[in-house]
């Protein structure tokens, strides 16, 4: 692992822009998806990475691990993503 990257070889998200998507979450522990704490919470580009997605805060969210490997590298509403997961 290098520095500025995650253990699967992927850029870091800046410091700023994770403070500024931890502070715009107004769910507390909860996912705004499934609405549960049983899972933690893991940012989400709502717009992959791997389909041209930035990561700009404007692009990135708190969902949790769950719903984020359920959401994959889809580009999918809330509604449909609750849908997929059965809650």
């Amino acid at each position: 692992m290098t520095e500025g990257t995650n253990n699967n070889g992927r850029k870091q998200i800046n410091n700023n822009v994770r403070t500024k998507v931890i502070l715009k979450h107004k769910h507390g522990s909860k996912c705004p998806i499934c609405n549960t704490k049983k899972y933690p919470l893991v940012f989400d580009h709502i717009y992959p990475k791997s389909r041209g997605g930035s990561d700009k805060s404007i692009n990135l969210r708190l969902i949790c691990a769950r719903c984020n490997i359920i959401k994959s590298d889809k580009v999918i509403s809330d509604k449909h993503l609750k849908k997929l997961g059965g809650n």
